[in-house]
């Protein structure tokens, strides 16, 4: 019997197109965040590749989407910007 295959998990993030779009101008916070916080501090997700009995190729952990294996799972963050003012009072 073949040990069963562990989960692959695929994150995708997204920001907007416009430069000037918060999304876009925190999208490495937004990277920072889920490889760093959320995959390694949280999950534990620290392999470097991904390698496949059948298939001599590594994927690396950061790759792009056409070029990776068949997932088990996906998600895709994206970074809210809830806009504020600041004001102050002229006491």
């Amino acid at each position: 019997n073949d040990p069963p295959e562990n989960d692959i998990h695929c994150h995708g993030l997204a920001w907007g197109d416009d430069e000037n779009d918060f999304s876009r101008q925190l999208i490495f916070n937004n990277f920072f965040f889920v490889s760093l916080y959320d995959h390694m501090y949280s999950r534990g997700y620290v392999e470097r590749t991904i390698r496949r009995e059948d298939d001599p190729a590594d994927f690396g952990m950061c790759d792009c989407l056409e070029d990776m294996p068949p997932v088990s799972r996906a998600d895709c963050t994206e970074v809210a910007v809830n806009p504020f003012t600041l004001s102050r009072s002229s006491d």
